[in-house]
């Protein structure tokens, strides 16, 4: 049987294919997005160690933050304590501390933010090693199950 080129069963019998066509790269899609954001597979650890390293710097600075701000009391800065972080100086102060630099530029004013910080010091520390051993051991295991391949040589 072969439709028409005129009339519904042609126009129908496309709308079907264009219909198959759409879930097949749908189920491509959920496939390729399965394998690469995959926590098992090494693109999905990376994205994870991504992501664990960004909601440390972030929450890090949104609690020193939150603690600068406790210092200001209707608007009036204590003069003993100095002035409160902003975000930016917040987060940089949260990098800095991370990646162990450690520049002295800016530091926290109140106890409270000096306990926090302290605190994304553990925490960091105890995270992010954790997750890049993970990392490697995954691409080590990866690595390995491959098929021998010939370098590549110019």
């Amino acid at each position: 049987f072969v439709p028409s080129l005129r009339g519904k069963g042609y126009t129908g019998m496309l709308s079907f294919l264009r219909t198959l066509r759409i879930i097949r790269i749908l189920k491509a899609q959920r496939s390729l997005f399965a394998r690469l954001f995959d926590p098992r597979m090494p693109a999905g650890q990376m994205l994870n160690l991504v992501l664990w390293i960004f909601s440390i710097i972030f929450m890090g600075a949104g609690v020193i933050y939150a603690i600068e701000q406790i210092q200001v009391d209707n608007g009036v800065v204590n003069p003993f304590v100095g002035s409160p972080l902003t975000f930016f100086d917040s987060a940089y102060l949260v990098i800095v501390t991370i990646t162990t630099v450690g520049f002295g530029d800016i530091t926290p004013n109140s106890s409270g933010s000096k306990a926090a910080i302290v605190l994304v010091m553990i925490v960091a520390f105890m995270i992010i090693p954790y997750e890049v051993s993970k990392l490697t051991e995954m691409v080590s295991r990866y690595r390995t199950t491959l098929k021998y391949r010939r370098p590549f040589v110019p």
